[in-house]
């Protein structure tokens, strides 16, 4: 692993590195425009490195439960009454079945749905109070922005600047300097969709390594518990 991958930086710093740039280190008028550019650049890029598990307890209230803001995807989710779990978790009926086999317990009470940021059960009478579930969900500072590593600011800084010149040119007082402003944001478009092209092959060699590694495991494992068995 390359030294600072996992080096995080601020939007604060950003920002003004952008200013500096753009020559407004004397103003700060534009900042909040530039912080919204900036987190608008970080939703748009397509990273592993932006998320995380996380696991919590939610209550359910005539049949809806409601997902954490944080929310991206849900891995599992065990139910529970009055503090005590139930031994089955909640499992997608038609993953179970997929090979045929109808051998593993299934939780079999109604199906449910993922809808306006709430789990809504098909079934109001389930016995249960609330549930824990396992999703994953997107790794925020705490602003509610997305965390920023080192390899985003670059990408960030630019699609600050490639807005910031858009924005502007059309208001400068000679075509000269709106050619040039537009020149400029060009430019800094280049920039960004190289970055962000990096960024996503970057993420999926990262995915291709870690798939390796689980795959490396699950045979290890296989290979000794068949040498276990082996007289």
């Amino acid at each position: 692993m390359s030294a600072g991958t996992w080096e995080e930086t601020t939007y604060e710093s950003v920002i003004a590195e952008a200013k500096e740039e753009l020559n407004l280190e004397q103003t700060s008028d534009y900042d909040a425009f530039l912080e919204r550019m900036i987190d608008e650049a970080m939703r748009s890029i397509d990273s592993l490195t932006m998320f995380e598990s996380a696991t919590c307890t939610i209550p359910i209230i005539d049949g809806i439960a409601q997902l954490p803001k944080d929310f991206v995807r849900l891995y599992g989710a065990r139910f529970s009454s009055n503090g005590n779990c139930e031994q089955i978790p909640l499992i997608e009926r038609d993953f179970i079945n997929d090979c045929g086999c109808q051998a593993y317990p299934v939780w079999n009470r109604g199906g449910y749905e993922i809808a306006g940021g709430n789990i809504v059960f098909h079934v109001t009478d389930q016995p249960y109070d609330e549930i824990h579930i396992g999703y994953l969900k997107r790794r925020t500072d705490e602003y509610g922005r997305s965390r920023m590593l080192l390899t985003h600011a670059r990408a960030c800084k630019a699609y600050a600047k490639y807005m910031f010149c858009q924005k502007m040119a059309p208001m400068q007082p000679s075509l000269a300097l709106i050619r040039e402003m537009k020149s400029d944001a060009q430019r800094y478009q280049f920039v960004f969709a190289q970055q962000k092209a990096f960024l996503k092959g970057d993420a999926q060699q990262k995915r291709f390594q870690e798939d390796k590694k689980q795959i490396s495991r699950h045979f290890n494992a296989w290979i000794v518990r068949w040498n276990k068995r082996t007289p």
